[in-house]
Order: structure tokens, then C-alpha cells, then sequence
């Protein structure tokens, strides 16, 4: 689940460093223009957080049959892969601060909610379809 899962973000590379090459390294990433980005830094760490991601779904994926720890799994499995996004800010501010924290809790558990019912849900189907031994 880890290789795929960071293949299949690191397709994103290609886009990052597109924007990176004609834009510059260091860009704006919010409306405001008062938070910069590093497209470098993000480039290595989008698909290492996606592989963080995959593999702790991995090796959580059997308690994924029921559904409050398929969620408590995508939650856990969903930071990685948010501080390494907002890493790429806090990288050119030099600093982490308390908001960052609170910004990938509260995505990590909502997207993470998110895939792990979507993950419970599959595995109730599949193991319904499934003929009986």
C-alpha cells in the first residue's frame, strides 16, 4: 500500500516542479501572499507523506473491519501526509507553530474519517459478495 500509494501522489511531482521551474522555488500558497511555499521541499515530501500514509493504512488494514477503528486508521494514517504538506510553509517561516498543529489534526481527522469509511465499506461488500466456504 505504501509504493502505491506514494507512486500514485508522486504522479503529482511532475505538476509540482512544472510550477516550481516556471514560478520559482519559493511561492505563495494561500490568497492572502503572506505564507510562501517551498515547491522544492514539497516535491519530496507530498509523496513520502502519501507512502507514510500507505503504509500505516497497510499494516492497520485488518482492524479496518470495523468501522470506528476504520476511521481511528485513516485518521492516524491521514498525518503524515498533511505536516508534510504544511512542513513546506512552516520550512520557510522556521518555525511550527500551534495552528499548524491544529490544521493537521483537524484534516487528518476529516479526511481520515473519510477514508476509513470509505475502506469499511469496501471491505463489507467485498466480504458480502464473497461465496461462502
Amino acid at each position: 500500500m505504501a509504493l502505491a500509494r506514494g507512486v500514485g501522489f508522486g504522479m503529482f511531482d511532475v505538476l509540482i516542479l512544472g510550477v516550481a521551474i516556471f514560478g520559482g522555488r519559493y511561492q505563495s500558497c494561500s490568497r492572502s501572499g503572506h505564507d510562501m511555499c517551498d515547491m522544492y521541499l514539497l516535491a519530496v515530501t507530498y509523496p513520502f507523506g502519501a507512502a507514510a500514509m500507505g503504509a500505516i493504512f497497510g499494516a492497520c488494514y485488518p482492524l479496518c473491519r470495523r468501522l470506528w477503528l476504520a476511521v481511528l486508521v485513516g485518521s492516524v494514517a491521514m498525518v503524515p501526509w498533511f505536516a508534510g504538506i504544511a512542513v513546506t510553509n512552516v520550512k520557510t517561516e522556521a518555525r511550527w507553530s500551534t495552528s499548524d498543529s491544529w490544521l493537521v489534526g483537524i484534516c487528518s481527522v476529516l479526511m481520515g474519517a473519510v477514508v476509513g469509511y470509505v475502506t469499511w465499506k469496501r471491505i463489507r461488500l467485498a466480504a458480502t459478495a464473497a461465496p461462502p466456504r
